[in-house]
């Protein structure tokens, strides 16, 4: 299975050759989140029903939803509840050293300029945040750009941390497989606008 999720903005050339072009190659069941309950989303960036059919569209019209291809919302059911009991219980296993680390492994990867010492508290939650959505879904494989490899790796080593404390006989949890474009040049677009900077929806 694959996962990934993407916002209620406009899909772009970057996100296609940077990972999805890999969605619509891949065997097996493919699992796409929604993300509409996200610990990070506010008033101006929660997703709507009318923002959720359109992401739901792009996906169909790409052709990752065909051949074992589905989509699910974080906020659906029981996912909601499991969501956040699992955050809670990689926040239980993580130092704050850890999560500084990481967010300053992320600021050397994007080109990112901020003050780590000045982050509000949504901002030092992204990375158990994005970590319990890639380990509920309990990929095999999950296609990334470069740039957004740490995310992965970073949720890798929460589950060794969890499988290490898994009592005796249990089953440990599936540590998921990275894949890249087979493409170097693809892995990290930039805009053409003379920023020189990753396309970004936001942007």
């Amino acid at each position: 299975s694959s996962w990934n999720s993407w916002s209620e903005q406009s899909l772009h050339i970057g996100n296609y050759y940077g990972a999805i072009e890999e969605f619509i190659h891949l065997k097996g069941e493919k699992q796409f989140l929604v993300a509409d309950s996200s610990t990070l989303s506010g008033p101006d960036s929660s997703l709507d029903t009318i923002n959720i059919i359109r992401s739901a569209a792009a996906y169909y019209a790409l052709g990752v939803l065909w051949d074992n291809g589905y989509m699910y919302l974080q906020s659906w059911s029981k996912n909601n509840k499991y969501f956040y009991e699992l955050y809670t219980l990689l926040n239980s296993c993580t130092s704050v050293e850890d999560i500084i680390k990481e967010l300053e492994r992320r600021k050397t990867i994007e080109g990112r300029k901020y003050n780590i010492n000045k982050l509000d508290c949504l901002d030092f939650s992204y990375p158990n945040h994005m970590a319990a959505d890639i380990i509920l879904a309990n990929p095999d494989e999950i296609p990334v750009w470069e740039s957004n490899r740490w995310n992965i790796e970073y949720a890798q080593s929460l589950i060794t941390k969890l499988n290490a404390r898994m009592p005796e006989g249990s089953e440990p949890l599936h540590i998921p497989k990275i894949i890249l474009s087979q493409y170097p040049d693809r892995q990290n677009i930039l805009w053409t606008c003379g920023t020189w900077v990753k396309m970004s929806k936001s942007d």
